[in-house]
């Protein structure tokens, strides 16, 4: 895999302006030509392969999997290559890369003083526990005197475990991340749909992604039976394709899709109610595109209200443990005061 755009705006914006001159009624492969004589270094030379592939009968979606586009993404521009409308499936994955751009860059700004903050507490409660509090004890012993008790629960619950808990958190982190790369796709979201907070989070990023490949098809004129096909033979990420294959199954069972849909943990409850409204107007991919769009947007709302309470929680959570710092390297100097 080549890194040709430098971040997902960079990516957002290629895809943008390819959609523009579709729209303007250019070819894709001249589009695609003309937009590589603007272009320079590495991003030029994926350019120039990209059209000769297009020229020999390649699809676009091929070279965009190997520049580093995200597999979702691909999956569903790959569909609206082979199926349907890529001059809108181009302009809909560009917003989809500008939400990202910009839901990275809250992330980044919202932990950048946090994580700052939380090396500055680590290293003061290494000197104190270490440094500070010790002497108060040895003192006190001296006097024959007990240090406060918030003192010494500050001392005992950090002096023991401050080295001890960072290397923990440092090995479960790791053991964490090692553990879920070596699963398979599959078991991955199985795994994540797990967390009890972030389930409906991943449940609608899931189900939106499912509907950008499912709805353009519908509306291009596929069956249901063929458009779930075509998913589980052409879909790039392997959950979709055995979504497939399953649905595909149950419809030649007789099962109704609504049904089919609500066995499944991977998608949101609503999802059933809309496909029944959907085939009860005759309107199914019309239906499911609509509510894919709400998605869209709901996934990204839940992110930035999350984002915005994650800073007041976590200084307040600071603050508390500052504050019992300071009370126990404060409270034996009263006593010290007391004694004079």
């Amino acid at each position: 895999m080549t890194k040709v755009f430098r971040d997902d705006r960079a990516r957002a914006e290629f895809l943008f302006q390819l959609g523009s001159l579709l729209d303007g009624g250019y070819p894709l492969g001249e589009a695609a030509a003309l937009y590589e004589r603007f272009s320079q270094g590495k991003q030029k030379e994926w350019l120039t392969n990209a059209v000769s592939h297009l020229n020999t009968g390649g699809m676009m979606a091929d070279s965009l999997q190997e520049a580093g586009f995200p597999k979702e993404l691909v999956s569903s521009l790959r569909f609206a290559e082979m199926y349907g409308d890529l001059q809108n499936g181009f302009l809909r994955s560009a917003s989809i890369l500008r939400k990202r751009a910009e839901m990275k860059e809250q992330i980044k700004s919202v932990l950048h003083y946090p994580a700052f903050l939380l090396v500055g507490f680590i290293a003061i409660i290494g000197v104190m526990v270490q440094g500070v509090i010790p002497r108060f004890d040895v003192f006190f012993d001296s006097m024959g005197h007990q240090l406060p008790w918030i003192t010494q629960f500050v001392l005992k619950a950090f002096q023991f475990t401050y080295v001890s808990l960072l290397a923990g958190i440092v090995v479960c982190v790791l053991a964490v991340i090692f553990s879920f790369r070596r699963k398979t796709a599959v078991e991955q979201w199985k795994t994540l749909l797990k967390i009890p907070f972030a389930k409906n989070y991943f449940r609608s990023f899931l189900t939106y992604y499912f509907l950008a490949q499912l709805s353009p098809l519908l509306i291009n004129g596929f069956s249901l039976r063929d458009s779930i096909k075509t998913i589980e033979e052409e879909a790039l990420h392997e959950l979709y394709r055995n979504e497939g294959a399953r649905i595909t199954a149950s419809l030649r069972e007789g099962e109704p899709f609504a049904e089919a849909i609500a066995a499944a943990p991977y998608y949101v409850d609503q999802l059933t109610e809309i496909v029944e409204i959907g085939e009860s107007k005759g309107r199914l991919g019309e239906e499911l595109e609509r509510f894919s769009a709400y998605l869209f947007s709901h996934i990204y709302s839940q992110t930035y209200e999350r984002l915005r309470w994650f800073q007041p929680v976590f200084f307040a959570i600071i603050g508390g443990v500052v504050l019992m710092l300071f009370l126990s390297m404060m409270m034996p100097v009263f006593t010290m005061i007391d004694g004079i």
